[in-house]
């Protein structure tokens, strides 16, 4: 009898005379790998069949699979000692993997086996590959069967040089605090040390940021370094960093670099005040200012809302940002200006802002219209506005003579505003008394009365109302 799993019935064999026996198995939905056959006998007149016999196969359909993980097949050269590492995946087990530059002599290497598939680890010196070999990996099973596949690196043993690598800052860093330069030196040889310099682009490039001629700066190191450079140091604008390494028989690599921008300070921005009603407005208007900054400016954004939302404005080192005041309530707000400069680097400033859009409200008690006076004029009146009354013109204009005008200034005006003015040498006539009023936005209101100006013998009448004439 037969089974190909452990929880499978058994199947029953036919047997020849002379006890040989032969079989098919349909492998049909079988999976690749190992299969657990069993055999065993079965005895007349004896219940308890035989202990079977374990026959282990392997179904492959599939070839191994060779997998290189390093160095990568993208195309890069490789060159000197570089670690070869990888994979065999096979269903059938693998009992040799190898490798080989001339396709006749091979050399087993170590694998390590797992479910499955088998891990290679190689430290190989590409640079001696001789001319118009190549790197081989052969992986035999243990039905014997090879399987061989090329790495895909080309090799370049020209290359074969020290190599730096920059961990910080990274390509166009803008750069706000000290300067930190570090990174790894490699080799296949290995490495004694690093060169490096830092110059100022667009100036003289054989000076270095400290003034010393421009010469390379050693620093000895079998890998890693770390440079510090004090902000103070750098200037603003574009510099460049240059480092090369130096490998144990003194072969020196190529100049690798880093461009970084250096802002040392905070742009500067500001709100221009209107030369007329200041940090106060009204209506549809802009918000004007300027912005500074030795890298320039990148733009400017503006919030009234406590920095919920941001609007960019229009310009840069001189901007405006059109604002309908009709929007707001009047009062004070906050403005918050947001600037950044070409490199990035970004500050916040903010100024108090006044919304007016509500001219003053005025009540006059006198003069009462059709008042007559004399040679004094007594004014008096309530004015009140949202934000503040800014100023106050009394205008006394004459109806006869229209070219006839006066103009008072009140010192005090509110919220009470009580003056009493002189006018002996005002004509006697018909005026018209015209009170205006300002905020500090420029809203104005204005208020009239018509009185008349008599002479002092005039001024007063007596008249009898009882008893009657006769």
């Amino acid at each position: 009898e037969y089974r190909l799993n452990p929880w499978e019935d058994w199947t029953l064999l036919p047997i020849r005379q002379g006890g040989s026996f032969e079989f098919s198995i349909d492998l049909t939905g079988i999976r690749e790998g190992l299969i657990h056959a069993e055999l065993r006998t079965r005895q007349q007149n004896i219940p308890e069949p035989a202990i079977p016999l374990y026959l282990p196969l392997n179904r492959a359909e599939t070839e191994p699979e060779i997998i290189f993980i390093s160095p990568l097949e993208d195309g890069t050269p490789v060159n000197g000692l570089t670690t070869v590492s990888g994979r065999v995946r096979s269903y059938v087990p693998i009992t040799a993997i190898e490798y080989t530059t001339d396709g006749r002599s091979y050399t087993p290497l170590e694998m390590q086996a797992g479910f499955e598939q088998y891990d290679f680890t190689l430290l190989f010196n590409f640079t001696a590959i001789a001319a118009g070999g190549a790197f081989s990996v052969r992986a035999t099973d243990i039905n014997g069967a090879a399987f061989e596949k090329p790495l895909q690196a080309p090799v370049d043993a020209e290359s074969d040089n020290p190599v730096v690598f920059f961990n910080r800052p990274l390509e166009n860093e803008a750069i706000f605090d000290n300067l930190v330069i570090s990174g790894l030196a490699r080799d296949d040889d290995g490495v004694t040390g690093v060169y490096w310099r830092l110059t100022k682009k667009e100036e003289n490039p054989d000076i270095r940021f400290d003034g010393l001629p421009g010469e390379f700066t050693r620093i000895d190191t079998t890998e890693s370094f770390r440079i510090d450079v004090p902000l103070d140091y750098l200037s603003e604008g574009e510099w460049l960093i240059e480092a090369f390494g130096e490998d144990i028989y003194g072969l020196q690599g190529s100049v690798f670099t880093r461009t970084v921008w250096v802002s040392s300070a905070d742009p500067r921005i500001t709100l221009t005040e209107d030369p007329v009603t200041g940090r106060n407005y009204r209506g549809n208007t802009y918000l004007r200012g300027s912005a500074v900054d030795e890298n320039g400016i990148q733009g400017v954004w503006l919030s009234l809302d406590n920095g919920n939302t941001f609007l960019r404005a229009e310009g840069a080192e001189d901007w405006r940002l059109p604002l309908n005041t009709y929007f707001y309530a009047d009062g004070e707000y906050a403005l918050l200006m947001r600037v950044r400069d070409n490199f990035g680097r970004e500050t916040m400033d903010s100024a108090l802002i006044t919304i007016d859009n509500t001219p003053p409200q005025m009540d006059i008690q006198s003069p009462y219209n059709g008042q007559r006076v004399s040679g004094t004029l007594d004014v008096a009146a309530r004015i009140l506005d949202s934000v503040k009354v800014q100023d106050v013109v009394i205008e006394l204009m004459s109806i006869d003579n229209t070219g006839y005008r006066m103009s008072f200034t009140p010192e005090t005006f509110s919220p009470v505003l009580l003056v009493s003015l002189d006018i002996p040498d005002v004509p006697a006539g018909e005026y018209t008394l015209r009170i205006i009023a300002a905020d500090p936005a420029g809203n104005t209101a204005a208020v009239t009365r018509n009185i008349t100006r008599t002479l002092e013998k005039d001024a007063l009448e007596l008249s009898f109302f009882n008893p009657l004439p006769g």
